[in-house]
Parts: structure tokens; C-alpha cells; sequence
């Protein structure tokens, strides 16, 4: 029996809801990602991709870009920016293109599971 990602599985079922449809599993079995025996980790490109879909669908952003990226023990730890419709502008109900550059940071655990996200404060010069 071949093992199906749990990313396939997640489209698959999004897929069936999508289409208002119960998916049908035969013979389908979950397992994590392993090389060698163990956990595989993820790589730098899989945790922005990680990012970038969490902070676009969160916030309804069209373009995340993650500018800073590191590992650290118990996952990953990431700063992204992202343009907003500006907030003041909005406020006042004014029609406007006006985007706010806002900066995020966003902590993911191992399993690129997001464990913490918050707008930084804006820098004054």
C-alpha cells in the first residue's frame, strides 16, 4: 500500500469540500515525511513556502515576501513583508490604492505548523 503525503491528503479533502463532495479513501494511508528512519526536516524553501500561504490566506494579501529566514531549535523563526491596504486610509472610508508596508514575524514549530504570528511596530526615522 503506497503512502499519500499529508499535502496531497489536505488537497484531496479541500478538493472534495471545494466540490461539495465526501472524498473516498480506499486503501489510503498517512504517514509524515521520513529519510532514512527518522523525520525528515524541512528546508528553508518549505518553511517560506509555509509562510507566505499562511500570512496570504490570514491576512488576504495578494504578495508576501519573507526577508528574513533562520532555523532554530524547535522549528523556525521568520520576518515577512507584506503591503496592506492602508489602514487610516480605510478608516476614513476613502477609495484608495494606497498600501501600508507592514512587517510580520512569524515562528513555525518543525512540522511548519505557524506557533505564533504578529505585525511589528512600525519604525520611525
Amino acid at each position: 500500500m503506497q503512502a499519500m503525503p499529508l499535502s496531497e491528503a489536505k488537497a484531496v479533502l479541500a478538493l472534495s469540500k471545494a466540490k461539495n463532495v465526501p472524498p473516498i479513501w480506499i486503501g489510503v494511508v498517512f504517514q509524515p515525511r521520513r529519510e532514512g528512519g527518522k523525520m525528515a526536516k524541512a528546508n528553508i524553501e518549505e518553511a517560506r513556502k509555509a509562510i507566505t500561504d499562511f500570512l496570504k490566506k490570514t491576512l488576504h494579501a495578494k504578495d508576501v515576501k519573507v526577508i528574513k529566514e533562520a532555523k532554530i531549535s524547535d522549528g523556525w523563526e521568520a520576518e515577512a513583508e507584506v503591503y496592506e491596504e492602508s489602514s487610516f486610509i480605510k478608516s476614513l472610508g476613502l477609495p484608495t490604492r494606497v498600501m501600508d508596508r507592514n512587517i510580520y514575524e512569524v515562528r513555525l514549530d518543525n512540522d511548519l505548523e505557524v506557533q505564533s504570528y504578529e505585525q511589528k511596530e512600525h519604525e520611525r526615522h
